[in-house]
């Protein structure tokens, strides 16, 4: 299905890198099976209300809308969490979903499935080192989870490295210019002008989508 640049096994449905003796690797999880399944909760009932003073819907509507014409495609998530991107893409593409975290990705391969889409792989791997081949995919999403990374830099080069020529991502990240007095949003945060600057130092051409949601910005960054 996917072109893999290390070995791999799969164990309860998830791909691992492989160590050298064979057995799965991967980094630390930051959500355990506790947190997977209060998840959803957490950010209907206080993330995109409280930190963000988003609206959950409207956000679901944008990018529904940015990706409704994404059909037949190969698609990489950075940051899958617990699936909501089955709620917005189109089930005809082809999915490789990544996250740190087995608990959610274990959730998010059951909401996947159960959206329709076959053809799909899961990974437990950190965002700045997929083990996925270079240049194989037409779209890249990173919804909600580039701040969290602990290197913006490295992740869109990442990004970079697996997108095809031409190829495309898809992010939504917040911004400390549109954050609500008073919220305390957690990572490594980026104006919309320093995420500019960073996409173009990585060779990713930076349009951002006249949207206003909260302290949310969406954009599209095109490989050069």
């Amino acid at each position: 299905m996917f072109q893999e640049r290390y070995p791999t096994t799969i164990k309860r449905g998830l791909k691992f890198v492989t160590d050298e003796q064979g057995q799965p690797s991967g980094a630390r999880p930051w959500a355990g099976e506790l947190v997977a399944l209060i998840y959803d909760w957490a950010m209907s009932r206080s993330v995109f209300p409280r930190l963000f003073a988003a609206d959950q819907d409207k956000h679901g509507t944008i990018l529904g809308d940015a990706l409704s014409d994404v059909h037949g495609q190969r698609i990489v998530e950075l940051g899958t969490g617990s699936g909501s991107a089955a709620d917005w893409l189109p089930s005809d593409n082809c999915y490789a979903g990544s996250d740190i975290s087995p608990a959610l990705l274990r959730r998010a391969r059951n909401r996947f499935a159960a959206a329709g889409f076959g053809d799909a792989a899961y990974y437990v791997a950190p965002a700045n080192e997929l083990p996925l081949a270079d240049a194989q995919f037409d779209l890249a999403l990173c919804i909600l989870s580039l701040n969290f990374f602990g290197g913006s830099e490295a992740a869109l080069a990442e990004i970079r490295r697996v997108l095809r020529r031409g190829g495309r991502l898809l992010c939504c990240v917040p911004v400390p210019e549109r954050a609500p007095a008073g919220s305390t949003i957690h990572g490594e945060l980026h104006s919309s002008d320093e995420l500019a600057a960073i996409c173009r130092r990585q060779g990713l051409l930076f349009q951002s989508l006249d949207e206003t949601n909260g302290a949310l910005l969406y954009f599209w960054a095109r490989r050069i």
